[in-house]
């Protein structure tokens, strides 16, 4: 019986409800009663497992929704949102506006990116949706502009600074 649910009121007296229910015959479950219990059992079982291993799943796994998060402002015109950071590296979005840029500077560690969505440029060259591009520690990073606006996936090394940082690093 499920313990969350009211019992009804019953209309026989207490005692003789007892009496009642002492005078029923014990019988044992029939074949079907015991193999639909244990079909019940084996669900139940299946299903405390499954919880179990998605319980297990997600504390091994991080998402990030689209809509959650926090946008900041990290050049003029650029919003970024970092998904992850381990101390060690960062993955983050950067949201360009039309016209958003972010100035030339001496890379500090290695860094990833993708364009998910719209095209921008690095220095001359452009970079189109669905385009990779890799910059190695130390080399320089071009000034990456977007007329349109794009939207970049970039996995870098957590010290990332903010973008009026990058300028001096030139």
């Amino acid at each position: 019986m499920n313990a969350n649910r009211k019992s009804a009121e019953s209309p026989f007296p207490e005692d003789l409800l007892t009496e009642m229910l002492a005078g029923l015959p014990i019988t044992s479950p029939s074949s079907r009663q015991q193999a639909s219990m244990k079909k019940s059992l084996l669900a139940r079982v299946g299903k405390m497992a499954a919880e179990d291993r998605a319980n297990t799943a997600a504390a091994d796994m991080l998402v990030v929704r689209a809509d959650e998060g926090s946008w900041f402002t990290f050049a003029p015109n650029v919003e970024m949102k970092v998904l992850q950071d381990d101390g060690a590296t960062r993955s983050w979005l950067a949201r360009f506006g039309p016209g958003g840029s972010i100035p030339a500077h001496m890379q500090s560690g290695d860094e990833e990116a993708i364009i998910m969505d719209g095209w921008c440029y690095l220095d001359d060259v452009r970079i189109n949706c669905g385009d990779y591009h890799m910059i190695r520690k130390g080399a320089r990073h071009g000034v990456i502009h977007s007329p349109e606006g794009c939207l970049i996936f970039v996995r870098s090394h957590s010290l990332k600074r903010h973008a009026s940082e990058l300028t001096a690093s030139r």
